[in-house]
């Protein structure tokens, strides 16, 4: 039986881009493949991954 998650945008926005906790979305991504864990992402994840890149992109602006 295939086990799944649904990743968030923020954890896999972490996980690409270099950040203070890159490392440990990095870690969560490879636990998850080691045991076989399949990722899936919601519907509207193309633009949760705007609204989430907007907002750090207002706050780096601050």
């Amino acid at each position: 039986m295939t086990s799944w998650v649904v990743v968030d945008a923020g954890v896999f926005l972490t996980a690409v881009l270099v950040e203070r906790y890159t490392p440990q979305a990095k870690a969560l991504l490879r636990t998850w493949d080691r045991q076989g864990i399949q990722a899936a992402a919601p519907a509207l994840f193309r633009y949760e991954i705007v609204a989430v890149m907007r907002k750090r992109m207002s706050i780096a602006a601050s």
